[in-house]
């Protein structure tokens, strides 16, 4: 299963964004990533996708 989110600059202002997370429907953590900072300006958009399941479950 994919799953994508996108974020745009203007939704967190003038902060970075460093890590992101995948929560399911009761609020349990499924995926969690970290990645260098990246600076978005208003704008610009980032899209983040999530691959779960696959051979391994």
């Amino acid at each position: 299963m994919e799953v994508w989110a996108s974020l745009r600059g203007e939704e967190i202002g003038s902060t970075g964004v460093s890590e992101c997370g995948l929560l399911d429907a009761q609020g349990r953590l499924l995926l969690y990533a970290t990645f260098r900072q990246k600076e978005l300006a208003y704008g610009v958009q980032v899209r983040f996708r999530f691959a779960l399941g696959g051979a391994n479950g």
